[in-house]
């Protein structure tokens, strides 16, 4: 999974660089396991949260660029897509 929020993340971020002002919506179909990612669908962003996310764009921008980790986040929100079967 986090290899999987990772390369998301890098897509979100070199939209989020053209255009500051955009807003990002993941839609998925799968249940998601207890942990950072679940805490972030949930909206759960204490500040052990929100440094981990912090962290994990840094590592996908390589300390390139700086002070956006956080307002990238912040702008994502979540949909939960059900397929019918």
């Amino acid at each position: 999974m986090l290899l999987f929020m990772k390369s998301v993340l890098k897509n979100f971020l070199e939209a989020y660089l053209l255009d500051k002002n955009r807003a990002f919506k993941l839609v998925y179909d799968f249940s998601v396991a207890k942990g950072h990612l679940s805490k972030l669908v949930n909206n759960i962003l204490d500040l052990d949260e929100l440094q981990y996310w912090k962290a994990t764009v840094d590592e996908i921008k390589m300390k390139i660029l700086s002070g956006i980790g956080i307002s990238l986040i912040l702008m994502i929100s979540f949909q939960r897509y059900r397929m019918k079967t």
